[in-house]
């Protein structure tokens, strides 16, 4: 049995693979698959859409209709919500140019690991020595993906993190990839505060995924901790066809040997693509505007701003119905402007709610794009690694899931001060989980980096 695997690779390994689908003329791809020497360990996978991130700043976005919402571009060329024709953006005309979609936690996490990676003692021998460490890291997460041979397939890989695992990308040949058309909120006015966004977004080849036995196989010759699919809605020419039911099947065979499998959504999602998948997911999220039309059929528009407390616990309310297999921690997580509302169900008990202020909700964002994102690889991230044990044995506590939250929205803080703003340097996980700890509140970038330097 190798070390670490969460099933044997005795004779029962046939067996498995029988339950995943492969039959005897194809047993022995399977079983070099599941075996393959070049499968390293990874503490975490993301799995799903694809988007090379092409952003415009503009003064006034009060008349865009895509307004804090993403419309994804159909395939013969049309924006949902808006019936406009897409046109690709010139990417170099682009204001900042990044890799969206999954690559927003994972690079989010790969500069936080890549800190914890470099010792105190090589820092002080210099660069050389520093670089020379980065070099020869081993990744401990990773990224599953389609992207096309095109320009923004090249450009979205390239600025992938290079400590991040690549080994389950897929180039398609000939195939376009995803790529979202961002526009900005370049300054706060008319109400619309600095960073807001309108995203027109191209699925690509992620958006025709439909997760293959192979692939699954694949998955777990890495032997994750956590998988997380990002995001159901955004695949319209692959599993979202169906109902959810690819997805929650994905799901299901996933848990037979991944401990932590979670998924998030974004503007497109509708509750079919979903819903079945909600009962068996162990951590799920979302964020207010998406939670509220999806599990109360409202705009937040439409609900008054003194009365969100109350559509954040009628939210939960909802969730809470989908959380009735017991047996594996669950965690469901609605992000918001001030923090994340948190519903815990642990392995075994009762459930339990709270709506987690963030300790540094004061502190002005200078680009919310990928906010959510990198508040919940973060959170999955001090779950699987320093929790990874607890959550296994179902002693993960509802406290042990808010503090999670905590060091999520602490690293999403240095999120939004953008690419350029190079707020992670020398932050680790345990830097941030010694803040969270204190109790303090942050009103400015400095107070917090001073804190999280003195950590």
């Amino acid at each position: 049995m190798r070390e670490g695997m969460p099933f044997s690779r005795k004779p029962d390994d046939q067996d498995l693979l029988r339950s995943w689908g492969f039959r005897e003329g194809g047993m022995q791809k399977g079983l070099a698959l599941l075996h393959d020497p070049k499968a390293g360990g990874l503490l975490g996978i993301e799995a799903g859409t694809t988007a090379l991130d092409a952003k415009f700043l503009h003064e006034n976005l009060q008349s865009d209709p895509l307004l804090g919402n993403v419309g994804w571009v159909s395939p013969d060329g049309r924006v949902q919500g808006t019936d406009e024709q897409f046109q690709e953006p010139n990417f170099d005309g682009a204001d900042l140019l990044v890799a969206g979609g999954i690559a927003n936690g994972a690079n989010a996490l790969a500069r936080i690991l890549a800190n914890e990676s470099v010792g105190e003692q090589e820092q002080e021998l210099g660069a050389a020595i520093a670089q020379t460490s980065a070099e020869t890291r081993r990744a401990v997460w990773g990224v599953m993906a389609r992207v096309g041979d095109d320009e923004a397939g090249d450009r979205y890989l390239s600025m992938l993190h290079p400590d991040l695992d690549r080994s389950l990308i897929d180039v398609i040949p000939g195939g376009k990839s995803g790529l979202s058309h961002v526009r900005l909120q370049g300054e706060a006015t008319d109400g619309i505060e600095k960073g807001t966004y309108a995203i027109r977004f191209r699925p690509g080849e992620s958006g025709q995924w439909m997760p293959t036995k192979e692939e699954l196989v694949r998955i777990a010759a890495h032997q994750p901790f956590n998988v997380n699919v990002s995001y159901p809605g955004l695949f319209p020419f692959g599993m979202d066809r169906d109902q959810g039911a690819t997805l929650a099947q994905f799901v299901r065979r996933l848990q037979t040997f991944c401990p932590m499998v979670s998924m998030d959504m974004h503007g497109p999602t509708q509750i079919q693509h979903v819903e079945s998948a909600l009962s068996h997911i162990d951590v799920f999220n979302a964020n207010y505007r998406d939670a509220a039309r999806l599990f109360l059929g409202r705009d937040v528009q439409d609900i008054p701003p003194d009365q969100r407390d109350i559509a954040l616990e009628l939210i939960g309310g909802r969730m809470q119905a989908y959380m009735f297999t017991p047996g594996r921690p669950r965690l469901f997580t609605v992000t918001h402007r001030d923090g994340c509302y948190v519903v815990f169900q642990p392995a075994a008990g009762e459930i339990r709610s709270k709506n987690c202020l963030s300790p540094c909700a004061q502190i002005p964002a200078r680009d919310t794009t990928g906010a959510g994102d990198v508040r919940f690889a973060t959170s999955r991230l001090y779950l699987a690694r320093e929790l990874g044990r607890e959550w296994k044995d179902g002693a993960v506590t509802f406290e042990d899931a808010c503090r999670a939250v905590d060091i999520g929205q602490v690293s999403t803080t240095l999120h939004l001060q953008g690419e350029g703003g190079r707020a992670y340097e020398g932050v680790t996980v345990a830097n941030m989980e010694s803040v969270v700890r204190s109790g303090r509140q942050f009103e400015t970038l400095e107070q917090l980096q001073a804190a999280l330097t003195a950590a």
